[in-house]
């Protein structure tokens, strides 16, 4: 059977309730409908969901191709993405690295067929109260992003990523989160080499996947954490990004729940200097962020107490959570996940005592990897936001990108000839107008008459050619 596409017509509008939470609901129910007609009419072990808004690297198949069957393998891990939040194009170096983090990316990933079966088909968020007509649900992306869906499994992703949004306008996008989060993000533009596996070889993995599979991943981190030099104030911090081929690890103590623009919120002063999202969780591991400027490599590491655990656990013991009653060590015991002290784990085991319950939606706190604080240095010196709060950052090392004839992708016919026409002889020639030359300022632009009025369409080249 070939098929072609299938359509899914939409469920009749509710007019009551909030605008974003209908969006949200409709949103929702359209992904699940798309899951599970996909699997449906394959027969396949997963599927590569995408928007029809996200542009996407040459080897952005072989990517899934090459990472997929780490999967099967590592327990650790439980969806992939193409997409790195932080992948921002002064931040990003190494083409092949892959990172984890615990913060659902989305915008291009992997699902494996029986963690949909098994885990999220019965109670994703798609309900509707039929005798108020509100929705009584958050975002899709958001519940993904619940510690009661990952239970402390990672997601793995690119540090270059696979995958540009395009679309500046949308239900939850406006043209200036756009330019903010979105429009720097630094494509991966080559056709990268990927070692498939084999079915009958489906260990061969390709090694920069391999060094993806987690007790090498923290084994590199931890290596990388021993020979990094440490910098005591912010005016070392910005000397050393400077300088080439360092290994910088920056200890910081920030509440990493807290979130807001990037010039407010406690971590907002630290993502302000780096100029990285305003929120701690994004493509934070263990509360690490891997990052680079220019070629240095910084190890930036929170040590805050709630980082590595369950949103709120902190607040309570993880002993003495579970509302059973005493039984025979290893039985199973009746558990109330209701109540205000519910069992403390996945797996029924309550803590570290040797009680047992029978209750299977309930957190297991041990699979929560802790933070990196047993591996800092006695005399390192820890930031806090204050420390980065009035700090100017160092100037930024950006990968540029040239225009080689590119076709405005997001315009008619009458944009399509200035596009067009954007040619650059060699890495050191720049056409007066061209989009990809950064050094331009915007009022170049707009005496131009189209950035205003276009700018998700030339404020930067998309399928331009790389060099540094």
């Amino acid at each position: 059977m070939k098929l072609h596409s299938l359509q899914h017509l939409p469920a009749t509008r509710s007019t009551s309730g909030d605008a974003w939470k209908i969006a949200a609901n409709r949103i929702a129910r359209h992904y699940k409908w798309s899951i599970e007609a996909g699997f449906h009419h394959f027969q396949s072990p997963g599927l590569i969901i995408v928007e029809d808004d996200l542009i996407f690297s040459p080897d952005f198949l072989t990517y899934f191709q090459a990472t997929a069957p780490l999967l099967d393998c590592d327990p650790t891990l439980w969806v992939i993405s193409a997409w790195n939040d932080n992948g921002f194009e002064h931040l990003v170096h190494d083409r092949k690295q892959l990172q984890r983090t615990q913060f659902m990316p989305g915008l291009g990933w992997l699902l494996q067929r029986k963690i949909w079966d098994n885990e999220l088909a019965e109670k994703w968020p798609m309900e509707i109260s039929a005798a108020k007509q509100k929705v009584q649900t958050l975002n899709w992306d958001h519940w993904m992003r619940d510690p009661s869906q990952h239970q402390g499994r990672s997601v793995l992703f690119p540090q270059m990523p696979r995958a540009f949004h395009n679309g500046s306008v949308g239900t939850f996008m406006d043209p200036k989160m756009h330019q903010r989060y979105f429009a720097k993000i630094m494509i991966n533009q080559e056709n990268i080499s990927w070692k498939i596996p084999s079915i009958q070889s489906s260990r061969e993995l390709d090694p920069d996947v391999l060094a993806a599979q987690y007790d090498r991943y923290e084994a590199r981190v931890i290596q990388k954490l021993k020979s990094a030099h440490v910098p005591n104030s912010i005016p070392e911090l910005s000397q050393l990004m400077l300088s080439k081929k360092n290994v910088l690890a920056v200890w910081i103590d920030v509440d990493p729940e807290s979130s807001g623009p990037v010039n407010q919120g406690k971590f907002g002063a630290v993502a302000r200097f780096f100029g990285m999202w305003h929120e701690a969780k994004r493509g934070a591991h263990r509360g690490m962020h891997e990052l680079w400027w220019g070629e240095t490599h910084i190890l930036l590491l929170n040590l805050h107490f709630k980082v590595g655990y369950i949103e709120g656990s902190w607040k309570n013991s993880p002993d003495g959570r579970c509302t059973a009653s005493p039984a025979v060590s290893l039985n199973a015991i009746a558990c109330d996940p209701e109540s205000k002290l519910p069992c403390c784990s996945s797996g029924g085991w309550c803590g570290q005592s040797p009680l047992h319950c029978d209750c299977k939606r309930c957190f297991d706190f041990r699979k929560m990897l802790p933070n990196y604080r047993q591996l800092m240095p006695p005399t390192a010196k820890v930031f806090t936001s204050q420390d980065f709060a009035s700090a100017t950052p160092p100037a930024r090392i950006v990968t540029r990108k040239m225009c080689c004839a590119v076709r405005c992708l997001s315009f008619g016919d009458a944009q399509v000839s200035l596009a067009g026409s954007h040619f650059v002889k060699g890495p050191s020639v720049w056409l007066e107008y061209c989009m990809g030359d950064e050094r331009q300022q915007e009022s170049t632009y707009a005496d131009h008459g189209m950035y205003r009025a276009h700018s998700m369409c030339i404020s930067r080249c998309i399928v331009c050619m790389t060099w540094k």
